[in-house]
Parts: structure tokens; sequence; C-alpha cells
């Protein structure tokens, strides 16, 4: 993660030790820093998820950050949620919207959630980049044929 395009968020200590020094009729104040508190702490924990979750998904993904698209891994939110120790709803809000600056360029990380395909352990977006790469390189004016590109991915 980036720390220069995250916010810091922080209690000023000169403004809270004068706070623990106020006598009752700063109690609003004290609930008032109280909450303070638990905003940075959120915050911070909300960081650390994010950088778990991250570095999580880079390692299950990262034949796909040296070969590309055809390397791509199934991978599911829950999988990265039980490695983490988080609940699956939780690393859906934190990779919502989240980019990753890599190699092979800029991704949201929703990105490199990958269904399996039934009886396979390839990711349908592994298959899709293959028979993208087939149909690109097929000789012009003799495509090849469905059960011809079929037999090729099976191998």
């Amino acid at each position: 993660l980036n720390p220069a395009t995250t916010h810091r968020v922080s209690i000023n200590p000169v403004h809270e030790r004068a706070l623990a020094e106020a006598g009752d009729a700063a109690q609003p104040l004290r609930d008032m820093l109280q909450e303070a508190r638990w905003l940075t702490r959120g915050l911070s924990m909300r960081y650390e998820t994010l950088l778990r979750a991250t570095r999580a998904i880079v390692e299950r993904q990262a034949a796909f950050l040296v070969r590309g698209e055809e390397a791509m891994a199934p991978l599911t939110l829950k999988e990265i949620a039980d490695e983490i120790g988080m609940h699956e709803s939780t690393i859906s809000r934190i990779t919502t919207g989240k980019y990753i600056q890599t190699p092979r360029g800029t991704f949201e990380l929703k990105h490199f959630f990958a269904v399996r395909l039934e009886g396979a352990s390839v990711s349908g977006q592994a298959v899709k980049a293959m028979v993208r790469r087939l149909i690109e390189s097929e000789p012009a004016g003799r495509p090849l044929a469905d059960e011809a590109i079929a037999g090729l991915l099976s191998r």
C-alpha cells in the first residue's frame, strides 16, 4: 500500500493531556476524545485488513503476475477470508474500489477473484485468455473448428 495515498488521522497529544487535566465540565470533550480513539483504531484496523488481504491475493495470483491472464488461478472471497481470519463480506467490502498497480497493469482487487470451472483446476478467465490466444493465432482464412479449440484446451 502506498502510505502517500492514505489519510493520516491522529489525536494531538497536547490537547489530549490538557483534556486529561481538565475538570468535570470537559466530560463532553472526553467523550469526543474516546470517539476519536475508536475512529483512529478502526481506520488502522481497516488499513491492516486491506494490507493482509492484498498480500494474500498477490501470493495466490503470483503466476498471473508473471505469465498473464492464462495463469489466473481460481480464487474466491471465502478463500482469502479464511486465510486471513475475516468474514467473506469484509473481504468483499475491503476490495471494492481498491486498485493495485502491477507489472501487468493496474487492476481492481476484485479482478483477482476468478471462478473455478466445474471439473477443472483452472479459472474461467484463464480459459477465456487461452481461447483468445488460439483465435488470434489461427491462420487467416482457415479458422480453427470449435472441436479443435476444445481439443487444444483439454491438453
